[in-house]
């Protein structure tokens, strides 16, 4: 069995064995925002917020699926680059803003107050 109280909460090791991956690529996403963050910090997406309310935040992420459309389009390989134009960090980038905007609207990012929408 696992320590990990999600991953215990399935039967099949199979499951399992997805449940771990998944949990892998979410840290790796977390790793890229932390880095992110100490670069721009959160004032950015805060001024996005106050131009745009949601619509702002759910515009950037159209952009990075529009990049990975265009990627996939071009036959670019997904080898896992973490170059910035990637298809791979593309993804990550995707993940990253969705996770923004609902930390955004349940009040955790900082400056934000919470809008009482289901998390």
């Amino acid at each position: 069995m696992t320590d990990d109280p999600i991953v215990s909460l399935l039967d099949d090791r199979n499951e399992r064995e997805l449940m771990t991956a998944f949990r892998e690529l979410q840290d790796a996403d977390a790793i890229l925002f932390a880095t992110k963050q100490k670069q721009y910090g959160p004032g950015n997406v805060n001024t996005c917020w106050d131009w745009c309310g949601v619509a702002g935040l759910l515009v950037r992420a159209a952009e990075k699926m529009e990049r990975l459309r265009n990627a996939v389009k071009q036959g670019e390989s997904f080898d896992f680059s973490t170059a910035d134009d990637s298809p791979w960090r593309t993804m990550q980038d995707i993940s990253n803003h969705l996770l923004i905007a609902r930390l955004r609207i349940i009040g955790k990012w900082p400056g934000a107050v919470p809008d009482n929408r289901p998390t």
